[in-house]
């Protein structure tokens, strides 16, 4: 699982470099993302640790990936993509940073990303959305999403974590 760069129109696809660090803090650190996940907002001095674990991911040819969505016209990662490659099938995942909500660049990014998978691989996509986003269950039905299943699991507060799971049709 390699990915170099994809474009599309506004945007590129691709690895998290060192340099990216400020850009990455934005989305990460900012809680309203973090809201309708299982991370806390990450601390600036938690950033340079998990760049380097991104890049060596890299290198190690491991199934679990994140990669940048940069936007051309300003050299800028306003997003993550995930993708983890399970026996059967590609998790799917995406954060981008609040203040491009709303213009469909993660709509474009995921879709590019969808194609890249359909084109070099024959597994299934799947995604993992928090109930109560309804912003990312929307985008996940537009581009061909459909619910197949509810998850429950345990956290360390002893909570119960509930996510929905759905499969590209």
């Amino acid at each position: 699982m390699e990915i170099i760069k994809i474009k599309t129109e506004r945007v590129s696809i691709r690895n998290i470099i060192k340099s990216d660090a400020e850009d990455y803090f934005e989305i990460f650190g900012n809680p309203v993302i973090a809201k309708y996940d299982d991370f806390l907002p990450m601390k600036r001095e938690e950033v340079d640790e998990n760049i380097n674990d991104i890049i060596k991911a890299y290198c190690n040819h491991g199934h679990e990936k994140e990669f940048g969505v940069e936007l051309q016209e300003e050299n800028k990662i306003i997003g993550v993509l995930y993708l983890k490659e399970e026996d059967s099938y590609f998790s799917i995942g995406y954060h981008f940073n609040e203040k491009y909500h709303g213009k469909g660049f993660a709509a474009e990014a995921v879709k590019a990303l969808i194609d890249y998978i359909e084109k070099n691989y024959s597994k299934e996509i799947r995604a993992i959305v928090d109930p109560l986003n309804e912003r990312s269950i929307e985008l996940l039905k537009k581009l061909s999403f459909v619910f197949i299943e509810e998850k429950r699991t345990k956290k360390e507060d002893n909570t119960i974590m509930i996510e929905y799971i759905y499969k590209k049709m």
